[in-house]
């Protein structure tokens, strides 16, 4: 299981970039005034069946991109998250940093740490502030070093902010041959490099994520983030192992037996 809570400090469970991502798309229906929890969830596309929603709110209210309106009842955006969506340049630039120095760990890494994330460097300004031990560290460096490393490249990047939605390659597949089941749509795969950051996916329909004999079903953020954890933790057995740093996972929109 992921930690995210160290002492008083928290890490937010959903990545700046889906974050950024979602606010562009919130601010289109809500520039200035306040909506529910199930607005938020229809603007969005997002399950009422998962956790997925209240992660995102409260993630969004510790970058500090939206918090509750006056009657205490809705939400709203902040004019920290109205000047990111419709600034650009260097306003967008300090404006972002502005937001990840609202989660006091990725602050104090900013300035202890920087940009350029090395274990030497990272490992000891995360003790130092937090308190962890050494077995703590171990079972949760990948995941820390990812979830910082994903947020502060968001820094210098432009809309869209996430990667699957700037840099992914899609491509359809058709069925051929007089044999092929007129009753099953196109299946549409994406084709992604293990290496990128995955943990910018947006959700927004049923999806597979498969690696070999390896099989996943996700149905929100939250469990696209465990299927992520679980491929890096086996490229980090085959970096030790010596063997090839890069795996090539295809994650598949629809369900199979029953196309899109």
């Amino acid at each position: 299981m992921v930690r995210t809570a160290w002492e008083q400090y928290i890490i937010p469970r959903t990545r700046l970039a889906i974050l950024l991502d979602s606010l562009i798309e919130l601010h289109k229906s809500y520039p200035k005034e306040p909506f529910t929890r199930s607005e938020f969830v229809l603007t969005l596309h997002l399950s009422l069946s998962s956790g997925g929603p209240d992660h995102k709110l409260i993630s969004l209210r510790q970058f500090g991109l939206i918090d509750r309106d006056v009657t205490q009842t809705k939400y709203i955006i902040t004019d920290l998250g109205r000047t990111i969506v419709s600034s650009d340049g260097s306003e967008r630039v300090v404006s972002i940093e502005k937001a990840i120095k609202k989660v006091a760990i990725w602050d104090h890494l900013l300035k202890t740490v920087g940009t350029v994330v090395t274990d030497d460097k990272f490992i000891p300004a995360f003790k130092s502030f937090t308190g962890a031990s050494d077995n703590e560290i171990e079972e949760n460096i990948a995941w820390l070093k990812s979830a910082y490393t994903s947020d502060i490249a968001c820094i210098n990047r432009t809309p869209p902010f996430s990667e699957w939605t700037a840099r992914v390659s899609k491509r359809q597949k058709r069925s051929h041959g007089s044999n092929a089941p007129l009753n099953k749509a196109p299946r549409k795969e994406h084709i992604i490099n293990f290496p990128q950051d995955l943990t910018h996916f947006a959700i927004k329909e049923k999806l597979t994520v498969e690696y070999g004999s390896f099989k996943f079903e996700v149905k929100d953020e939250s469990t696209f983030m465990m299927a992520m954890l679980l491929l890096l933790a086996r490229k980090n057995e085959l970096v030790r192992q010596g063997l090839t740093s890069e795996i090539v996972v295809t994650v598949q929109k629809g369900d199979p037996t029953m196309g899109t």
